[in-house]
């Protein structure tokens, strides 16, 4: 059984690998101030949680054309969670709750890609992020 699972995760990861790539060098031109290898770092973790959680959802449907609708329908309305942080007086528990949720995390991130990217003269680094 575990060799059906790391079989699966060998073949998305490999997928993942090729489309951080692909979203890397497209961000170079696009990017320019923004370090190659947080971008890459970043679609590669954002890649994988998609694909977990895509499986976990798999398999509580009953059949592959009922899953994949739920998968993307759920994937877009989880998108608009983000929207609540939008407020600057939402409170840092909500925050850290919703910052698990890939969607949410990956339009976090991106704000501060750009904004760091658009308004600073050093753009996002490891140097500049803050863990």
């Amino acid at each position: 059984m575990e060799t059906y699972y790391l079989s699966w995760f060998i073949i998305y990861s490999f997928i993942a690998v090729i489309s951080s790539l692909v979203v890397t060098f497209m961000s170079i031109y696009a990017l320019s101030k923004t370090d190659p290898r947080i971008m890459f770092l970043f679609s590669f973790l954002y890649s994988l949680s998609f694909f977990g959680q895509s499986f976990i959802c798999v398999a509580f449907m009953p059949n592959q054309k009922s899953s994949g609708l739920i998968i993307v329908l759920t994937q877009f309305l989880i998108y608009f969670l983000s929207s609540i942080l939008a407020d600057p007086g939402s409170g840092k528990i909500i925050q850290y709750c919703l910052s698990v949720v890939p969607n949410v995390c990956m339009v976090q991130m991106m704000k501060q890609v750009f904004f760091f990217n658009n308004q600073t003269d050093v753009g996002l680094t490891f140097k500049t992020m803050s863990f």
